[in-house]
């Protein structure tokens, strides 16, 4: 029996004994995919990796986004998450955490029998002092933009708050450069001057960064802030600037994974943070409100390295009963041959 059809009649068979994706899911059981097939005119296209619903990410599902999104063409890097952002806003993702996708971003061109296979190398980035890391920053940033309208500049250490900024960074098409608590190093006041923006937004309060580096910077442009009181808020503040997202991406704002970045970065994305277990009351708001797009069309939420039990809220707020009472039932129908049905690994 072909793959395609043998995962069909696993699903069917799944859902007459009454168990969801979700539940197989939660159980550890790698759910099948449903395959698109010919008919006709040949081969139908696999569907979208995101088609609404709340979603595990899970090894094979970022190695459908990373194929989907042919990122197999892109650069990689490995270093400190502190560098991940800055890189990314300008074009050059973290390496996947999982190890066996690693494996294959590192696996040399002849040495791949599948041409399914990712085959971009990885540059390994180990800056040994503040100096190095701020030069590394700067150069990555200033080899993607000559100028930039807008530029967002986000506390070195914690990461938090630049990663936050990732999706709203790809939108204005606005670099991400770090800077320091109380000052500007060198490497990126450089930058700013050659890049000359004339807009510059401060991501976090004062206690993130200072008054007096924002003095220092309306020396070259007009600044701005997006803040809230802690992190949460943040990242629900710079999520709110994305108009209509099809795509949240979740993530723990004690230790935010990198992997993140890329689905963020490559979906534009907002990411908004729960705190271990807990779903913050500003990130909950937001999920709340960005449960359907503008378009009536359910959003896809993304959870990446968040603990089960908030993982399970999260479904839960996702799943509120007067949400499903207000669905349009133009989003169940599906015209003939325009759209298949699709339960996408990593679902739940």
């Amino acid at each position: 029996m072909k793959k395609s059809a043998a995962a069909f009649l696993v699903v069917l068979a799944l859902s007459s004994l009454g168990v969801t994706v979700a539940q197989a899911q939660l159980a550890n059981v790698e759910a099948p995919p449903v395959v698109g097939v010919g008919g006709g005119g040949g081969f139908l296209a696999p569907p979208p990796v995101f088609r609404g619903g709340v979603y595990f990410l899970t090894l094979g599902l970022m190695k459908r986004i990373l194929v989907e999104m042919n990122l197999r063409t892109k650069p990689f890097h490995s270093g400190p998450p502190t560098l991940a952002a800055t890189l990314s806003s300008a074009g050059e993702y973290p390496a996947p955490t999982f190890p066996f996708l690693t494996a294959l971003l590192t696996t040399p061109v002849e040495e791949v029998a599948s041409p399914e296979r990712l085959v971009r190398d990885i540059t390994i980035l180990s800056p040994e002092t503040t100096e190095e890391f701020y030069a590394i920053s700067t150069k990555k940033v200033l080899r993607k933009y000559f100028v930039a309208k807008t530029v967002i500049l986000a506390r070195r250490d914690p990461p938090v708050d630049a990663m936050a900024s990732i999706g709203w960074s790809k939108n204005i098409n606005a670099p991400i450069l770090p800077v320091e608590r109380d000052s500007v190093p060198e490497a990126t006041y450089s930058a700013l001057k050659k890049l000359e923006p004339s807009e510059i937004i401060l991501i976090g309060g004062p206690e993130a960064i200072s008054d007096k580096v924002k003095e220092e910077l309306e020396e070259i442009a007009s600044v701005d802030r997006i803040w809230g009181p802690t992190r949460y808020e943040t990242a629900a503040e710079l999520a709110g600037r994305i108009e209509s997202p099809s795509v949240v991406v979740i993530t723990d704002g004690l230790n935010p994974s990198v992997d993140a970045l890329i689905i963020a970065g490559e979906y534009k994305a907002p990411i908004v943070y729960v705190n271990g277990k807990y779903i913050p009351k500003a990130t909950e708001r937001f999920l709340i409100e960005n449960r359907e797009s503008e378009a009536y069309e359910a959003v896809s939420w993304v959870t990446v390295g968040v603990d089960r039990e908030a993982a399970s809220e999260i479904k839960a707020l996702y799943d509120l009963p007067e949400f499903f009472a207000e669905q349009k039932i133009f989003k169940k129908l599906y015209k003939v041959g325009s759209k298949i049905l699709s339960l996408a690994t990593g679902k739940f």
